[in-house]
């Protein structure tokens, strides 16, 4: 639903609401009409309530990168304001409860995952730089579909990686 289509149900909400008489009730049939047309309830009407969401403050590197990047890409400045500020080990940040629980969903999520591919990327550097060590057993056992996916991973990305070889400083 764009602005223009919520600011009109407000207005016919608040019509509904405060009008008189036969208005009144018109406006109740029209806002009802609206509401089934665009599947949502009077709620979804209701101004989202700014709350104060204590996030514990990311270490500095990578984590601290994701943060701020997934904050500025779901909280455009231009649409709503909110705060950010340092509280001790915390974050505490000031914002509509709807972003609060987007955010910490997404935050929560995406620092997993980019975990999962930063242990990939490392055996793709390993590999790339020869420096896997060969295990020799005798006892092998077969590789269920996730290890053998992770591999065909480790082996793509691996060619897109430079070799690097340290400068040898004794012969």
């Amino acid at each position: 639903m764009n602005e223009k289509t919520r600011t009109l149900l407000m207005k016919v909400k608040k019509l509904a609401s405060h009008g008189i008489d036969g208005e009144k009730e018109n406006a109740k049939v029209m806002l009802n009409k609206l509401l089934k047309k665009y599947n949502i309830s009077e709620y979804d009407l209701e101004d989202d309530p700014f709350v104060i969401a204590f996030v514990k403050k990311p270490k500095k590197g990578l984590q601290h990168k994701l943060f701020w990047q997934l904050y500025f890409k779901l909280y455009p400045k231009k649409q709503i304001e909110g705060n950010v500020y340092i509280a001790g080990n915390k974050y505490e940040m000031h914002v509509p409860l709807t972003f609060k629980i987007e955010f910490l969903e997404a935050y929560d999520f995406y620092w997993k995952a980019l975990n999962e591919d930063l242990d990939t990327f490392y055996y793709a550097f390993l590999n790339k730089n020869k420096l896997l060590v060969d295990n020799d057993s005798e006892t092998k056992t077969e590789l269920n579909s996730e290890e053998v996916d992770k591999i065909k991973k480790v082996i793509g990305m691996s060619q897109y990686i430079d070799e690097r070889k340290p400068l040898k400083l004794i012969d």
